[in-house]
């Protein structure tokens, strides 16, 4: 008896081969994966990124002098904001799931994609840029201090 390919009988009442049955069960998890309007959510996901980043902007005028620690500075400030977007996101998808409103699936999206860009882009781009400034700002002072030894 072949037991993957069409002779199998229990295959065969399943609906087809181990493989389609396969295919067609992935093809299952794929559609639950992907968040639904993933337009909406991509516009919304970049908008609350950019709107904290660009008040900073705006607020600390850094085209008149521009300079990488001040972007830096920026980026940490609007870091602040974006955790407190965070957790109000949390807490409308919360009461979005408990009241069952028709937009959950963009809330839950939003907050899904807003979560993985944040945690696993966001914050490891963030940190290397900390790094890069603590030792450019370390190479400065021992520079200066070398200097007044001189």
């Amino acid at each position: 008896m072949e037991w993957f390919g069409n002779k199998n009988p229990q295959l065969l009442k399943a609906g087809g081969t181990l493989c389609d049955i396969l295919t067609e069960q992935n093809e299952i998890v794929a559609k639950n994966m992907i968040v639904g309007d993933i337009e909406i959510v991509t516009v919304l996901v970049i908008l609350l990124f950019l709107i904290p980043v660009v008040w900073n902007i705006y607020k600390t005028e850094i085209f008149k002098k521009f300079s990488i620690t001040r972007l830096i500075k920026i980026l940490n400030k609007s870091l602040i904001i974006q955790v407190f977007i965070v957790i109000f996101l949390i807490l409308v998808n919360w009461a979005w799931n408990k009241a069952n409103f028709k937009f959950e699936n963009i809330i839950a999206g939003t907050l899904y994609t807003y979560l993985v860009v944040g945690i696993f882009m966001y914050l490891p781009s963030l940190g290397i840029l900390n790094l890069i400034k603590f030792i450019l700002q370390k190479r400065a002072k021992t520079e200066a201090e070398l200097s007044k030894k001189n």
